[in-house]
């Protein structure tokens, strides 16, 4: 069996992560998306400060739901800040990912 991994997309909106992700996960079995554009949306079609606390909180527990239940995740955000590819790759390292 192979290690579980978390794949951090990255790169501007409308690039085609979203695409690749979902195209990916159709090809390749375990491996799910998880999204924190779409967990926003739930809230509120406006982006707000004061939800991305929340909408954080809500993606890392997707993500160890998800490990948790033996699936590789795809992080399809912009991911272009340093610090949340940062706080990936700590997440990563406590849930013994690749």
């Amino acid at each position: 069996m192979n290690k579980q991994q978390i794949l951090a997309l990255q790169g501007v909106p409308a690039s085609g992560k979203s695409t690749w992700a979902q195209q990916y996960s159709k090809d390749n079995p375990g491996w799910v998306i998880v999204s924190r554009d779409i967990i926003r949306k739930g809230f509120s079609d406006e982006w707000s400060p004061k939800l991305e606390k929340t909408v954080i909180d809500m993606e890392d527990s997707m993500i160890r739901n998800a490990v948790e239940s033996g699936y590789s995740v795809i992080v399809d955000d912009t991911n272009l800040n340093p610090l949340t590819i940062k706080h990936l790759e700590d997440l990563a390292g406590e849930l013994n990912l690749e």
